[in-house]
């Protein structure tokens, strides 16, 4: 089996580690062909350990995302407790974004839909129920684009249009009166991000951050 898997939200050289010392740990441990160009990983092997290598690789992700960094003495853990353990293994087609508190993976099959439709299209238009995760992956997809580096700026904004709101009637000015109906991009954003991080990505002097 081959598959090639792209590195996203993560430095493909910390990935390696240095002078490629991660990626001969994990060379050791697998008999399957891997090869790291640029940042996407190429693996040849048997459909179960390409599996195994594909749930580790989330793994490092999520600890790098975790911990800033990655060491042999954390792979060969990672190697020894989770890579024999399929059963919760997901799709890296469906996952969205790696974070540090974990990763944020499109999971029902409305979720996989509006994913793809974000990958093959500029624009993207989504209607549902509210709590069905509209607002909250279009943020992890935001947040996946910057750190891929697919754009350079987050711009959250909101039609001045009201939508059973009475905007007129809140204290303050325009921001201030928008501010509140942003409260769920916020949200999302402080849980995809390290806070230092939200300040890097996002221009302040546009947008100014709740406290």
């Amino acid at each position: 089996m081959k598959k090639t898997i792209k590195l996203n939200d993560v430095d493909p050289m910390m990935f390696a580690g240095a002078n490629d010392q991660n990626m001969k740990v994990i060379l050791n441990n697998f008999e399957s062909n891997i090869v790291l160009r640029g940042n996407q990983l190429h693996l040849n092997g048997s459909v179960n350990e390409i599996k195994a290598i594909e749930l580790l690789i989330n793994d490092i992700i999520y600890t790098i995302n975790n911990k800033g960094h990655i060491d042999s003495s954390d792979l060969e853990i990672l190697i020894n407790t989770n890579t024999n353990s399929l059963r919760n293994i997901k799709s890296n087609d469906n996952i969205i974004l790696h974070t540090h508190s974990g990763t944020v993976t499109a999971q029902t099959l409305g979720q996989r839909k509006y994913y793809k439709a974000v990958l093959n299209n500029d624009i993207v238009f989504v209607i549902g129920p509210a709590g069905t995760g509209k607002t909250y992956q279009a943020v992890a997809c935001a947040v996946s684009a910057l750190k891929n580096k697919e754009v350079e700026k987050i711009i959250i904004t909101r039609p001045v249009v009201e939508a059973g709101e009475r905007l007129g009637f809140l204290p303050g000015d325009l921001k201030d009166k928008v501010d509140p109906y942003l409260t769920p991009l916020y949200d999302a954003l402080n849980k995809m991000l390290k806070r230092d991080k939200i300040k890097k990505y996002i221009d302040t002097k546009v947008l100014k951050l709740p406290p």
